[in-house]
């Protein structure tokens, strides 16, 4: 294989892991890249890693070739779990890289995925922010000290403090639900499977970052 070639499927690779792991931060959990990367980089890592060490050591045990090939493998089995960002910048990625010309390489946008990419998400994320940090001022006012830096809780009666912040919460919850949706509406007047597919994701994580700091 020419040297180019081993260029273009490392930068495809790189390109292709950042958006399987749809900005997920760092340091994020290695399995999350189990079907992609080389079994033996994989074992080599530590539990929680960042991408610069997964290519680090993807070029320190020669095992970019392994991982092309896991990853091609990879993507045809999750590629209608991934948002159509995602599948955008892969596809972006392999045109870039000439591999699409390949025989093998076949990977195309799903039906809904044009009309999902004119969400504005920014916006609704932007809106989201603000209802939750409302919110949590909200739960700090009833005692409830929700973000960093944490200040001494104000005194109140315990089983009242936790249902009205757990109402609080479900309430920015179905916010995030309603913001969502209208987002979608407004694009593409109905909600796609795809769209469906990322108002479920945003849901998880706005419910992992309320539950969080709910518990803390």
């Amino acid at each position: 294989m020419s040297s180019q070639a081993d260029t273009n499927q490392i930068a495809f690779l790189q390109g292709t892991w950042r958006a399987v792991l749809q900005d997920q931060p760092e340091p994020f959990h290695k399995e999350l890249l189990s079907d992609f990367v080389s079994s033996t980089v994989l074992s080599s890592l530590p539990a929680q890693t960042t991408l610069f060490n997964v290519l680090h050591e993807c070029r320190a045990r020669e095992a970019f070739q392994e991982s092309y090939i896991k990853s091609f493998l990879g993507l045809r089995r999750v590629w209608d779990k991934l948002t159509p960002e995602s599948r955008h910048i892969i596809i972006q990625y392999s045109n870039k890289c000439g591999l699409h010309k390949q025989g093998g390489l076949r990977l195309n946008m799903l039906q809904d995925d044009e009309a999902a990419l004119t969400i504005r998400w920014d916006t609704a994320n932007r809106l989201y922010e603000e209802a939750r940090d409302e919110a949590f001022r909200a739960c700090r006012a009833l005692g409830l000290e929700m973000v960093q830096p944490r200040g001494l809780p104000k005194g109140n009666e315990f089983a009242l403090l936790v249902q009205g912040g757990q109402d609080i919460l479900s309430k920015l919850l179905r916010e995030r639900i309603n913001t969502d949706k209208t987002a979608v509406a407004m694009a593409v007047g109905y909600v796609t499977p795809v769209a469906h597919t990322k108002l479920k994701r945003n849901l998880q994580q706005a419910y992992a970052e309320c539950h969080g700091a709910f518990r803390a």
